[in-house]
C-alpha cells in the first residue's frame, strides 16, 4: 500500500483527520498508518509546496485554530481560505509573498503580520499596507480604533468592509 497516496485520498475526504475527537477509525495498525503517521505529514507535505492545495472547507471546523505561518514558498495566498474561521486568526506573511488576495468576503477576526524584508507589504498594529505605507488595505474587524498614517494616499475599497465594532477612524488630508 502507498502510505503517502493513501492518506492524502482520505484528508479531502474526511476533510482534515483531526479535532476534538478523531474522525479516523483506528481499529487496527493499517487505519492508525492512515490516520497519523505518515497519515497527517503527507497532507501537510503537500500544503508545503502549494499552499493553494488548501481547501476551504478543510477550515470549516477548524474553530480552534489561531494562527498561521506560512512556509517560504508560498508567493500568493487568497484570504477567502480563512473566511469560514470563526475565531481570531493571525496570518503571519513571510518575506517571499508577492500577493495578498484581499476578496469581498467576511474575514470575521482576521490579522496579520508580516515579515519585515517583505518587498511587498507591511503591518502597523495588525493593519496590512502596501510596504511604502501608501494604501491601507486591510483593518482587523477586530479593532476599535484606527489612527492612519499620513503616508497613506489611498484606501482599499474593502479595507474596512463588516468593520461595524470601529467607532473611531482618523483619516490623515494626504488620503485623495
Amino acid at each position: 500500500m502507498d502510505y503517502a497516496k493513501e492518506s492524502l485520498r482520505l484528508h479531502y475526504e474526511w476533510k482534515g483527520k483531526l479535532e476534538t475527537k478523531t474522525r479516523a477509525n483506528a481499529a487496527c495498525k493499517q487505519d492508525l498508518s492512515l490516520a497519523y503517521t505518515p497519515g497527517v505529514a503527507e497532507p501537510c507535505l503537500e500544503i508545503q509546496k502549494d499552499v493553494n492545495k488548501l481547501m476551504k472547507d478543510m477550515f470549516e471546523v477548524s474553530d480552534y485554530l489561531y494562527t498561521f505561518i506560512l512556509g517560504n514558498n508560498v508567493k500568493t495566498i487568497s484570504c477567502a481560505l480563512f473566511s469560514p474561521l470563526t475565531n481570531s486568526k493571525k496570518i503571519f506573511i513571510p518575506s517571499n509573498v508577492l500577493n495578498i488576495a484581499i476578496d469581498c468576503g467576511s474575514y470575521n477576526r482576521l490579522s496579520f503580520l508580516v515579515d519585515e524584508n517583505n518587498q511587498n507589504y507591511a503591518t502597523i498594529d495588525e493593519v496590512l499596507y502596501n510596504k511604502d505605507l501608501t494604501n491601507l488595505i486591510f483593518c482587523p474587524r477586530t479593532k476599535t480604533e484606527i489612527v492612519i498614517p499620513n503616508s497613506v494616499t489611498s484606501i482599499g475599497e474593502i479595507a474596512f468592509s463588516g468593520s461595524s465594532s470601529l467607532p473611531s477612524v482618523t483619516i490623515p488630508n494626504s488620503v485623495t
